[in-house]
């Protein structure tokens, strides 16, 4: 199958029987979240999450870098540093899960953003994305850079022509795109659209549904995004990345998003290849 979930469905159980759930809904293929309960990286040693892995027989081809009290773009630099030094640390765990690419967040969710310190964030980005090239350069990955959430704040990055701008310059062998459908639509943006503006950068993609109002991470199909005319342009452009769907569940809950967004994959995998 080409579509593999996030652990971000599973979040509040620990790794083994998240992983298991995973598995018995049918997928082959995970997302390794970083910071949930189930995974720390300071508790699990990486050879035992690897022979889980490979117990269950599920691969990963992408893990997300941190987020929990990291911002590239923070202005109190040893925040910054930290931040970097973390992130790099990923790079090497997930490489070691077999991981092609890493989704990083270029800055931290945040309501300081504002017109006067845009353009400085900005800038604290791209001097932090840049020192991570080395790393990913080094653990041989790929970062992938994400679209981010923003509605009515002045956050940067929040859509694929800011991205493509940031990366212009940086190695394509180490720095590309992740494309988040739910974020792109809350911010206001056509996930298609982006996708097309995304397309020869694209490493890989969030997809999950929202109704507009807020980063729900529903399974596709229960919000407003034009999934057919979006899954239909991903054949059209032969995408061969990951495809994660990032939806997100409770424990009561788990069991049945995991069969719907399982039933989602395999409808678009009959209808588009």
């Amino acid at each position: 199958m080409n579509y593999g979930i996030s652990t971000l469905v599973v979040q509040d159980e620990d790794l083994e029987p998240g992983l298991q759930r995973i598995k018995n809904a049918g997928f082959n293929e995970i997302e390794l979240l970083w910071e949930p309960s189930h995974f720390k990286a300071s508790e699990h040693s990486t050879n035992a999450v690897y022979a889980l892995m490979n117990q269950l027989d599920l691969s990963m081809r992408v893990g997300h870098s941190p987020i929990i009290d990291i911002d590239l773009a923070s202005f109190d630099k040893e925040k910054r540093n930290a931040s970097i030094e973390v992130i790099a640390r990923s790079f090497t765990v997930f490489k070691e899960l077999g991981a092609e690419s890493v989704v990083v967040h270029v800055n931290g969710y945040s309501l300081d953003y504002s017109e006067e310190n845009r353009s400085a964030s900005a800038s604290n980005s791209k001097e932090s994305i840049l020192a991570l090239v080395d790393s990913a350069s080094d653990a041989g990955i790929k970062m992938a850079l994400e679209n981010l959430p923003h509605r009515g704040t002045s956050r940067p990055f929040h859509s694929m022509e800011e991205l493509q701008a940031l990366i212009m310059d940086m190695p394509r062998e180490h720095v590309g795109l992740c494309l988040d459908t739910t974020h792109a639509r809350f911010a206001g943006h056509d996930p298609l659209q982006q996708l097309n503006v995304a397309a020869d950068r694209l490493f890989t993609l969030h997809l999950h549904d929202t109704d507009g109002d807020d980063d729900r991470h529903w399974v596709p199909g229960r919000g407003i995004i034009d999934w057919d005319a979006f899954i239909a342009r991903l054949s059209e452009l032969n995408f061969t990345g990951s495809r994660t769907l990032e939806v997100q569940s409770t424990l009561e809950t788990s069991d049945s998003v995991l069969k719907a967004s399982f039933s989602v994959a395999k409808n678009w995998e009959s209808h588009y290849k």
